[in-house]
């Protein structure tokens, strides 16, 4: 007996309409599925990024180096104080060295043996109403009002007075001058000085400037071209092929007698700009870590607002 081949025509439009109703709902839930899922990881990626570097979930290969950055962020803490105690104490040492070097200098060079007391008197009654506000031109200053003065003292206060009106009163006047900088090796150009007119004064000031340039060392270390910095206070400067950084010379007694308490605070806080680079470095490989979870996160942000359209 054959089979009956007739398809009831009432039972194709219930097929048809079931699928017009069910293939949307499971391509939307799919689609919600997937668009929740994508929301999920968003997330978990955005807690990622906040986190502090400290206990943010890490690469198992960054695991030491997360690790190495906490316990060089933490020592660095610890040694703050310390540090900054290192900085201050060895300021003042130098300043007080320098200071007491400046007088034994000065003594050679009084503004009492070059210049009339009418001069001087002059000179005193502008600088008793400046104030500097630093240890070095502070003590000049004083010794200028109690007429111990040297003419390196008088040198610092040039600039800070009413040059035209002090000028009106003076015998020796003071007057801009023009000098070879020395110092460029690279272009031959001048600068500009203001002291005396008199070049035998500028002379001895310069004699007597000299001599206190001799308190400082100008050590040349020659290193690679690269981004490293010198363990020195001023650690911004960088040079291609050489770089020059001021030393106090210990060969003057002044100097020589703060040497001891003035290389163990730097031996300390050259200890500390080490476990500084060590703490920059792990920091900086944690950083490119975050970079490319940040990256991951734009990624995904960018595949959910491309289902969305």
């Amino acid at each position: 007996m054959k089979k009956n081949k007739f398809i009831n025509p009432l039972k194709i439009r219930s097929i048809y309409l079931t699928l017009c109703f069910v293939v949307p709902g499971f391509i939307t839930m799919c689609h919600d599925n997937s668009h929740e899922n994508l929301n999920n990881q968003i997330s978990e990626l955005d807690k990622k990024i906040s986190k502090d570097l400290t206990v943010v979930d890490v690469p198992q290969k960054l695991k030491p180096v997360q690790d190495r950055y906490v316990r060089t962020k933490n020592s660095l803490n610890n040694m703050s104080d310390t540090v900054e105690n290192c900085f201050n104490q060895n300021d003042s040492l130098i300043a007080t060295a320098f200071n007491n070097y400046a007088t034994r200098v000065g003594r050679g060079f009084q503004i009492s043996e070059f210049l009339s007391s009418h001069d001087i008197a002059t000179f005193q009654k502008y600088i008793a109403a400046l104030d500097s506000g630093d240890f070095i031109m502070g003590a000049a200053r004083n010794r200028i009002l109690q007429n111990r003065g040297s003419l390196h003292d008088l040198s610092y206060f040039f600039e800070m007075f009413d040059f035209d009106s002090i000028n009106q009163k003076l015998e020796n006047r003071l007057a801009w001058n023009f000098y070879r900088d020395t110092t460029n090796t690279t272009d031959s150009t001048e600068i500009s000085v203001l002291n005396f007119e008199n070049d035998s004064l500028n002379n001895l000031l310069m004699r007597e400037s000299n001599l206190l340039n001799l308190a400082w060392r100008q050590n040349i270390i020659r290193r690679s071209v690269n981004n490293d910095t010198l363990n020195c206070v001023d650690s911004t400067m960088h040079f291609d092929n050489a770089q020059i950084a001021p030393s106090v010379n210990f060969t003057i007694p002044e100097f020589d007698s703060v040497r001891s308490q003035y290389l163990h605070n730097d031996s300390i806080i050259r200890s500390y700009q080490n476990t500084m680079d060590t703490m920059t470095r792990a920091e900086d490989s944690l950083h490119k870590y975050i970079q490319s979870v940040r990256q991951q996160r734009d990624s995904l942000i960018k595949k959910r607002y491309e289902i969305t359209l």
